[in-house]
């Protein structure tokens, strides 16, 4: 199972933000995160997207090929393209 990251902000950059931003929602949200090794450390964390399928490939790959120009002649090249993913080779 991989790592979930856990963000953190170092001893130093804790104190600069309440140093300078005196509020007591900031001082709440502030204390939850935990303190960084490195005390000028931070270290956020992001949502990783999940990589495109071969299904997502393919059918981007057919209607760029195809040259959608409008939404009006989308779902029959798209209904083409799905077909051609069903009969592909193997």
């Amino acid at each position: 199972m991989p790592k979930r990251c856990q963000p953190c902000l170092g001893r130093d950059i804790k104190d600069a933000i309440l140093r300078e931003i005196r509020d007591p929602g900031v001082d709440a949200v502030v204390g939850k995160v935990r303190d960084c090794d490195d005390p000028v450390g931070i270290e956020l964390c992001g949502k990783v997207g999940r990589a495109r399928s071969a299904y997502q490939e393919f059918i981007g790959g057919c209607l760029r090929e195809a040259k959608v120009k409008s939404f009006a002649d989308a779902p029959a090249k798209m209904k083409a393209c799905a077909a051609a993913w069903r009969n592909r080779p193997k």
